[in-house]
Parts: C-alpha cells; structure tokens; sequence
C-alpha cells in the first residue's frame, strides 16, 4: 500500500469535526437540569440518559471500527458527524422518550465517527502524526469543554427550541468532509 498523502487541511478539517461531534454528544450534561424540567421528568431520569448515550457511544464505536473495517465504509465519516449534531434539536423534544431518541442517535453518530477520523487524521497527518493525531484529539476536548457554557448561556438567552440553530456549523462541518474527505487507503 502507498504512504499515506500529508494533508495539513484535511486534519484541520478533522480535528473540527471531531470537535463539532464531542460538542453535541456534550450538551445535555450541562441542560440536564433544564430539560428535564422543561420535559416534566425527575432529574434524575435525565442524567441517565447522560450515562446511557456516553456508554452507547463507547460500545458502538468498536463495532463501527469493526464494520467500516470489513466493508470499506470510511468515506461515512461525514455522516457520522452529520448525523452526531442530533443533541442540538433536543429543545424541540416534547417528552423523555423522544429526548432519549434524540440523544441516542447522536451518540451512535459519535461512536461511528470516531474509529474512522483518528484513522483519516492520522493518515492525513503523515510523517507529523506526532502533531496532527493530538491536534485531532485537542480539537474534541476543547469543544467538549465548551459546550457547557455555551449550551447554558444559548438556552437562557434563547430557549431549548433554539438550539437547533447550532446544528448549522456541525452540518457545515459534515459537508466539507463529504467534499474533501478521500481515503487513500488503510495502513494496517
């Protein structure tokens, strides 16, 4: 197999991405009090739905590595992170179970993106791995660390409706990788 094609923009691109997606899958830790009084559920019943997406994220993400592996579906790592903005329309949610669909859907989005863009960013990367693997990572932290305040200050400036607005950048996001997202190839 040939080496992998550097690609300073496609990790950049990747690493927004994996922020964009950690975002999402991030919000309704910080909302949970305010959802579950805007649904009229205990609170309790809402941080187990926090618990339940981050453990659904995790067990998908192994099977998807598994299956994109065995059936060549790399190039589906835009919708994965298209379909991961899901959490941003939980303001629209009018009970638990359809709030529960909501998040659940993004976090299968998350757990499908992860395997296959630390792959591509790595593959992107090079010979400077070394920078472009941690600048992947970082740009995941960093928008999970946002997403509390951001997601607190937009829904009591705006309301939980609204929160669908912040779907726009994750889609734009999902779109660029469509456009520019081509796997040369897999190293291992």
């Amino acid at each position: 197999m040939s080496a992998p094609k550097q690609s300073g923009l496609l990790v950049v691109l990747l690493s927004a991405a994996h922020g964009s997606v950690d975002f999402y899958v991030s919000l309704l830790q910080a909302l949970a009090p305010g959802m579950a009084v805007r649904i009229g559920v205990p609170i309790g019943s809402v941080v187990a739905l926090v618990g339940i997406s981050q453990l659904a994220t995790n067990a998908v993400q192994p099977l998807a590595g598994w299956v994109m592996g065995k059936r060549n579906l790399s190039s589906i790592v835009w919708l994965a992170a298209a379909v991961a903005v899901a959490p941003a329309f939980m303001g629209w949610a009018p009970g638990f179970w359809t709030l529960a669909a909501v998040i659940l859907v993004g976090a299968v989005g998350t757990g499908v993106f992860h395997p296959e863009a630390v792959l591509a960013a790595h593959d992107a990367s090079g010979d400077k791995a070394y920078l472009g693997i941690p600048l992947f990572m970082a740009g995941g932290y960093f928008f999970s660390a946002v997403a509390a305040p951001v997601g607190i200050q937009w829904t009591d400036r705006l309301g939980f409706p609204s929160m669908a607005w912040l779907a726009l950048p994750g889609l734009a996001l999902a779109a660029l990788l469509l456009r520019t997202h081509k796997r040369e190839g897999r190293r291992h």
